[in-house]
């Protein structure tokens, strides 16, 4: 697999300084235990994919917390549809997070 994109680049001070902004995020994105969502059919069948949170949904906040337009790297490379949870800010007050529906157990299977 190839490089999509150089997506920051500058002193290792500045770099230090990105990273350690992605560490807090990543720290604070935990905090929150997110129902995470891996499979998402609506995403497949042309949609927006819902209301849900992954792995990409995490991406897309590490990178905006950490000042990395993300967006414009996938864009150049033509694989913004690739992404599902995509442009999900998981910090955002008006994220509306997914929340997996509780698991009922059979009781009553013959």
């Amino acid at each position: 697999m190839s490089d999509i994109a150089t997506v920051a680049s500058g002193s290792r001070e500045q770099i230090e300084k990105t990273w350690a902004r992605g560490v807090q995020t990543g720290a604070a994105i935990n905090a929150e235990k997110f129902d995470y969502k891996a499979h998402d059919p609506a995403y497949e069948f042309g949609g927006r994919g819902g209301e849900i949170q992954n792995s990409n949904s995490v991406a897309f906040t590490l990178g905006k917390a950490m000042g990395l337009d993300l967006s414009a790297a996938l864009r150049e490379a033509g694989m913004t549809r690739t992404f599902s949870g995509w442009d999900r800010d998981l910090l955002d007050p008006k994220y509306k997070r997914y929340v997996a529906p509780p698991a009922f157990p059979v009781t009553n299977a013959p």
